[in-house]
């Protein structure tokens, strides 16, 4: 199976899907389906490269699309750059607002991350042109600051992305920076493969142990397998580069990406509505028109129960989990002070930067399972008021092979708010390349959009404060006491400096998460309203037709289970 075939599956599900709903015009289905028909047209995967400064991506990419881009130029641009083909050669200059606009390719190394979001280098080459799939993107380097990696980062976490990590053999072993970075693509589950470069520097003995230990050093820091290569641009070897590239398990993030968001729809937008109207259908003219008027009395509990989660969420927000996701970076900081101490005697940029790799995945992950676990709690709880209050109007849970009751049940209806909420959020993260982040991968987005904000504003708030520290610490020759002045004064600064940023991306987390809860909860009222008048309205027609019409719509209910057992994970 082929990327293509992939696509061509999935666009062959949303026709048979969209030719269901042409019988019924569920509206809120046709929308879906017509933003997923132009994901799947415009699928990519996208393989960042990114490494510490002069870890050798340039000389890489240099040699394997023969051209000569400047080595080092990612130190002067601090911008994601995308490869693709095209028999115009020029640079694509995309803005945060996501304008476009042309340049030539020698005006690269003067675009700095105030003025671009990201740059598409557009190239004649045989190479991009056989890539199809794949869009290779040369990121920032890991130490070219905190802004600029924390963007370009945010921009391509999706579930469409295999990273692809460039280290210098000379290194020997992974840096503490980078096994960091590693844990946290491991967060998002993202898959990399690994890069030794430069490896004419070192004896073939040497390489081979280096080899070794560094899928071992991975091994037991992410608990995976992962390839490791070795790259020499200098005796014109990429072959492992090129080999990850070519045996890049393409169809299976293809599959990954799509299905699972194309399986959310069929189940929400589709089935859902399908098997409301076919029981509704069943009601005669007098229930219909007793349970309109009971929806629309207990349309008032329906927000009375939402009311009383939001306030109940807020305030465990307030109370609880800001302290929590604080103690989690204390915790982190306190445990690596040995390695803060060694920073803080080299310069305040090595050390911000350190905090900063340090805070940033704790952020993410602390986050993440802190709000995950309070939002299914309160969803769960809803569901089941939601429940109680429609009463018989409410559709069964659906029951077929392919789904469980209870738990996954909550589990589709909260991804549906999350991706729902989104929407609500200050910034709504989008992926490049023209690619809109998937259902699967919305949720740990939503979650790592806490992190970036908090993370600027530590920058910001806490670059001065590291200069006056560090002059003091370096008067103090002795390790204990700057240990002393970390443990004591640093990290409680940095705590405080971070605590209402947190406290307001929480805030803004948790109300994105109410008003989409509140939108789902109010599109459930009008869709089970919708359900009863068309119900109503087709009573009144002849029984004979009415029959037919049941008929019809149990075979397509039957043709929307067999559509999504058909899409393969």
């Amino acid at each position: 199976m082929s990327v293509e075939l992939v696509k061509k599956n999935a666009l062959t599900v949303i026709e048979e899907a969209s030719n269901i709903n042409a019988k019924y015009s569920f509206e809120n289905l046709s929308k879906s389906l017509l933003e997923m028909q132009n994901t799947v047209k415009n699928f990519k995967i996208n393989a960042p490269l990114i490494g510490l400064f002069s870890a050798g991506k340039s000389s890489i990419l240099n040699k394997y699309l023969n051209i000569d881009l400047p080595v080092g130029i990612e130190a002067k641009t601090s911008v994601a750059c995308e490869f693709v083909y095209d028999s115009d050669e020029y640079l694509e200059v995309v803005s945060d607002k996501n304008e476009s606009s042309r340049k030539s390719i020698a005006e690269l190394k003067d675009l700095t991350i105030e003025n671009c979001s990201f740059v598409r280098m557009h190239l004649n080459s045989d190479k991009l042109m056989n890539l199809k799939d794949i869009t290779i993107v040369d990121m920032p380097g890991l130490d070219s600051g905190y802004e600029q990696h924390n963007k370009a980062i945010k921009n391509y976490i999706s579930s469409a992305s295999y990273f692809i990590i460039i280290m210098d053999i000379e290194n020997g072993t992974i840096k503490k920076s980078l096994l960091d970075f590693l844990k946290e693509l491991d967060l998002y589950k993202l898959k990399f493969g690994f890069i030794l470069s430069k490896y004419e520097q070192k004896e073939e003995s040497d390489i081979e142990d280096i080899i070794k230990n560094t899928e071992e050093t991975i091994l037991n820091h992410i608990g995976e397998k992962v390839f490791v290569g070795k790259v020499s641009p200098h005796n014109s070897d990429i072959e492992d580069f090129e080999n990850i590239l070519s045996n890049m398990q393409t169809v299976d993030i293809a599959k990954n990406s799509l299905y699972s968001s194309l399986k959310l729809i069929l189940e929400e937008d589709l089935l859902k509505e399908l098997n409301r109207k076919l029981k509704y259908d069943r009601f005669d003219i007098e229930e219909i028109n007793k349970n309109i008027r009971e929806l629309e009395k207990k349309s008032q509990d329906i927000e009375k129960s939402i009311e009383k989660e939001a306030y109940f969420i807020k305030n465990k927000a307030n109370n609880q989990l800001t302290d929590a996701i604080l103690s989690d970076i204390s915790n982190t900081l306190s445990e690596n002070v040995d390695m803060l101490v060694m920073k803080a005697k080299e310069n305040s940029e090595s050390f911000g930067n350190t905090i900063n790799q340090l805070v940033r995945p704790v952020i993410i992950s602390s986050s993440d399972r802190h709000l995950k676990e309070l939002f299914t709690e309160i969803y769960g709880r809803l569901q089941v008021n939601f429940d109680s209050i429609v009463g018989n109007l409410q559709i069964e849970s659906v029951n077929f092979e392919s789904l469980e009751v209870g738990n996954k049940q909550i589990d589709i209806g909260l991804s549906a708010i999350m991706g729902m909420a989104t929407k609500y959020l200050p910034t709504t993260a989008v992926t490049v390349a023209g690619t809109l982040v998937t259902t699967a991968a919305v949720t740990s987005l939503t979650m790592a959009t806490v992190a970036v904000p908090v993370i600027a504003a530590l920058v910001l708030a806490f670059s001065p404060f590291i200069g006056d520290k560090l002059k003091s610490m370096r008067e103090a020759s002795q390790n204990e006491k700057i240990k002393s002045q970390i443990l004591g004064s640093v990290i409680p600064n940095v705590l405080s400096q971070i605590r209402s940023k947190l406290e307001s991306c929480i805030y803004e987390q948790t109300d994105a998460f109410i008003k989409a809860v509140r939108e789902k909860f109010e599109i459930e009222q009008n869709n089970i309203k919708e359900a009863l008048e068309n119900a109503k309205k087709e009573k009144e027609a002849s029984e004979k037709e009415f029959n037919e019409k049941q008929e019809i719509l149990k075979a397509d209910i039957e043709k929307t289970e067999k559509l999504i057992l058909e899409i393969k994970e």
